[in-house]
C-alpha cells in the first residue's frame, strides 16, 4: 500500500487485495507453483503482500490488484508461448472435386502444450501423407508435388 506520494503505508486492519487479469488464462498463487488464489491479503502492520502469477495463454495481459476504498494497481505483462510439442491443423477440412492439380490449402501450425502458437527454434520438416491413394500436395495452389513442407526457424506454421 502507498499514500498519495507513493510512500509506504503500514494497513491498520487485514485488508484483503482481489487479484484478477485479462486473460483467460491466469494463474494467481501465494507461493510459486501453488494452489491458485483470487486474492491475497495485506496483514494488519504490514505495507505490502507478494503473490506470484503465471498463465496459459500466449499474449499482453494486464493484471488488476483491487481492494474496496482504494486505488486499484495495474500492470501490463508479457507471456510467450512455451516450447512447440505438436503440430495442428488450423484450416477448416473442405469438400473437393476431383482434381489432378493441389488446389485446397492447408495449414500446421506448431503449438506448445497449451494450444499457443510455437514459433520453431529451428528448421521443423513435415512429412505429408493421406489415406487417398490419389492425394497430392503441393507447396503453391496448382505447383510440383511435394512429399514435406518445411517450418522455418522462428515461424510458428505453413502451408
Amino acid at each position: 500500500m502507498r499514500d498519495q506520494y507513493g510512500n509506504p503505508v503500514v494497513v491498520g486492519t487485514d485488508t484483503t487485495v482481489a487479484l484478477s487479469s485479462t486473460s483467460s488464462g491466469a494463474l494467481f498463487a501465494t507461493v510459486a507453483g501453488g494452489t491458485p488464489v483470487t486474492s491475497v491479503t495485506i496483514n494488519a502492520g504490514s505495507s505490502t503482500q507478494g503473490f506470484y502469477y503465471g498463465d496459459t495463454k500466449a499474449g499482453s495481459p494486464t493484471i488488476t490488484a483491487s481492494s474496496s476504498g482504494l486505488t486499484s494497481a495495474t500492470q501490463a505483462e508479457t507471456i510467450t508461448a512455451g516450447a512447440a510439442i505438436k503440430l495442428v491443423f488450423t484450416s477448416s477440412a473442405f469438400t473437393s472435386t476431383t482434381s489432378n492439380s493441389a488446389r485446397n490449402p492447408v495449414m500446421v501450425q506448431l503449438q506448445d502444450q497449451y494450444g499457443n502458437a510455437a514459433p520453431a527454434t529451428s528448421n521443423v520438416t513435415v512429412g505429408l501423407a493421406s489415406t487417398s491413394t490419389g492425394a497430392r500436395f503441393a507447396a503453391t495452389s496448382g505447383g510440383s508435388s511435394v512429399t514435406s513442407v518445411t517450418i522455418s526457424t522462428g515461424a510458428t506454421g505453413t502451408t
